[in-house]
């Protein structure tokens, strides 16, 4: 399946930092299922630069992610159910076996750098909008 296939959507994940300053990602699905979660990126040759995966459950659950059949290193950002960033996993590695993201709600996977470059940290604001409008607030 590939990843446009998993929800159509026109989505955007802001990243308030601590300055006060705002990031945004598109997203180019989201992963709510088993199946598509375990799949995630894998298959794809990249990313857009400001493109990311958004991974989505019901409640906040401790997760562990892996980056099997993914070819190119990621950033990981873990989001509890206050929407506050919880942990920034940054430039993991093609295949690595296990990251544990702790306790989350959504899990945003972009490019590699991006969460640094963008000043992203723990306690950031997380907004999910689509079509300018708030989906989560």
């Amino acid at each position: 399946m590939k990843i446009s296939e998993l929800l159509k959507t026109d989505l955007w994940c802001y990243l308030q930092s601590a300055g006060g300053a705002w990031a945004k990602l598109r997203c180019l699905g989201v992963c709510r299922t088993p199946e598509q979660q375990a799949r995630g990126l894998q298959g794809r040759e990249g990313l857009p630069a400001s493109g990311c995966l958004l991974f989505a459950w019901p409640q906040e659950n401790e997760q562990t992610f892996h980056m099997r059949g993914v070819t190119f290193p990621l950033d990981m950002i873990a989001i509890g159910s206050n929407q506050q960033v919880t942990r920034v996993v940054a430039e993991v590695p093609p295949e690595t076996p296990a990251v544990p993201l702790g306790l989350c709600q959504w899990v945003i996977e972009c490019p590699a750098g991006w969460s640094q470059a963008h000043g992203v940290g723990v306690g950031d604001l997380v907004a999910f909008k689509k079509q300018n409008r708030s989906i989560t607030s």
